[in-house]
């Protein structure tokens, strides 16, 4: 609440912004001010984040028996919970190799391990998982 003139309702989590996607609380600094010369407190409201990671991920998937469908339930997953792009996929004996790129505001290794959970859960194995 707004302790300088209560009643006006502002709320904020301690300078904690939470990922609506992942659900990962980010720390941020208050840019709001109280400005002396106005005697008015200015709140900084509405704020967006000025820049998003992007990221390049070349993986290999081998499902044993090629199976269309557990590699597409897979790269559903990947959509859904990274919001991945895929720009490129190529068979190979057994499994694909799959090029996406995404914006994210994870860090490398959490996308990483977002990755290999999901492959794990629908029994795929990753053999090669570069991402740039």
């Amino acid at each position: 609440m707004n302790v300088e003139q209560p009643g006006i309702g502002v709320r904020h989590t301690r300078d904690i912004a939470i990922c609506q996607h992942c659900g990962e609380g980010k720390f941020f600094g208050d840019p709001s001010y109280y400005d002396a010369e106005k005697d008015n407190y200015i709140w900084a409201l509405n704020q967006h984040l000025l820049s998003v990671r992007k990221y390049k991920i070349k993986f290999s998937l081998y499902v044993g028996k090629r199976n269309n469908d557990k590699i597409t339930a897979f790269i559903n997953k990947l959509i859904q919970v990274l919001s991945i792009e895929v720009e490129n996929m190529s068979d190979l004996q057994g499994g694909v190799v799959l090029q996406v790129k995404l914006s994210s505001l994870n860090e490398m290794q959490t996308i990483r391990s977002i990755i290999i959970d999901s492959a794990k859960r629908m029994n795929i194995t990753i053999k090669d998982l570069t991402i740039k």
